[in-house]
């Protein structure tokens, strides 16, 4: 039996989502409010960045740190993101393949 041992190591914007699940291979639709997440949103569009999306266990959780995301996630490509009136977003992404979470960095700024 043999395994592939061939690890790429990236370091990604990512978005934490609340009663969501993005899969590879599909587009979904979601709206984004905390600052963290508008400013990774901004972030990955100036640099042409791939987004890594990761479901929260507790969707009630409203600042969630490394303990309250799933380690496994997609690393996903923004298709489209519009700004509403509230200051929010609405994305949409296509996931592009699986990705596991090594460390997460938290950077509010």
């Amino acid at each position: 039996m043999t395994f592939n041992t061939d690890i790429e190591i990236q370091i990604l914007n990512t978005i934490a989502l609340r009663g969501i699940v993005v899969f590879p291979g599909t587009t979904a639709s979601f709206e984004i409010g905390r600052k963290i997440s508008i400013n990774a949103l901004k972030a990955a569009e100036a640099n042409g960045e791939l987004l890594f999306l990761l479901t929260q266990h507790d969707p009630a959780v409203t600042e969630p740190k490394e303990k309250d995301l799933m380690t496994i996630g997609t690393v996903a490509r923004i298709i489209n993101s519009t700004q509403l009136k509230d200051g929010g977003y609405q994305v949409v992404v296509e996931g592009i393949y699986r990705a596991k979470r090594a460390e997460t960095s938290i950077n509010d700024e």
